[in-house]
């Protein structure tokens, strides 16, 4: 079982909630950047406890990323991070697979009640779970299901009066015949999920740009992920159609900003 929960960047299987790209720390670069938002640690922890509230799961995974600022990391950075995973653990089971953005996340959480899976992937339930951003495992890419991130994938609506709107979507495709040559055990069945990043304030890959523009990792830059073959959905579980297809001139009708 597997559900994509409606208006929100996140799933629920038999027994775990999966989130993606928490970012935490995010602000602090943008403050840099002249941009002063505050810390969306404590919205993020409200939504996830409210997600284990209504769902229950023994198991809550993290997709990676659930830090930002590398190499350097503030302090304020830490302290969320441990208030964040403190509340969270004391209710699940935590695990978090490696992102390209958690260099020394290990030392950071030391003394919380998590689990860090490596980068080449985490299997639970007969899925498998891969930030993104390194080739993933053998043994992850043999799962049908495989659940990713790293994309923080979007598209964007272009209304009549030019405002452009950008929307944080969920990305389900297949994995190309060139996959079969680095992963033998890979199944013809295989489905590849890419997940929306959990972060408000990420930007991401814009998925309807000619070509998408902002993908990264080696399942993408070497053509692995059939990703405009993929099929898009906006959070509240409305079908945009196939990446190839979209168009970023006007908004899906009945869209209200």
């Amino acid at each position: 079982m597997l559900r994509f929960i409606p208006g929100r960047p996140a799933l629920i299987t038999q027994d775990a909630l999966v989130l993606a790209d928490l970012h935490l720390g995010l602000e602090h670069e943008l403050f840099g950047k002249g941009v002063r938002v505050g810390s969306q640690m404590q919205g993020m922890l409200e939504q996830t406890i409210e997600l284990l509230d209504q769902y229950s799961p023994e198991l809550v995974i993290f997709l990676g990323d659930v830090k930002h600022n590398v190499p350097d990391t503030p302090l304020e950075e830490t302290k969320d991070l441990v208030k964040f995973f403190g509340a969270v653990s004391s209710r699940a089971r935590v695990v978090i697979t490696l992102g390209n953005h958690d260099g020394n996340l290990a030392r950071f959480l030391q003394g919380q009640k998590v689990e860090i899976a490596p980068a080449g992937g985490f299997i639970h339930g007969g899925i498998s779970f891969f930030h993104g951003h390194a080739w993933p495992s053998s043994e992850a890419m043999s799962q049908k299901t495989i659940i990713m991130a790293h994309q923080h994938p979007t598209v964007e609506f272009i209304d009549p009066v030019g405002g452009r709107h950008v929307r944080k979507v969920w990305c389900i495709g297949k994995f190309s015949t060139e996959a079969k040559e680095r992963y033998p055990n890979l199944s013809p069945d295989a489905k590849g999920i890419i997940a929306p990043a959990f972060n408000p304030l990420t930007s991401g890959a814009v998925l309807n740009r000619n070509p998408p523009e902002g993908t990264h990792g080696p399942l993408m830059n070497n053509k692995i992920f059939k990703l405009e073959e993929s099929n898009v959905y906006l959070l509240d579980g409305t079908p945009l159609g196939s990446v190839r297809s979209l168009t970023p001139l006007g908004a899906p009708e009945g869209f209200n900003d």
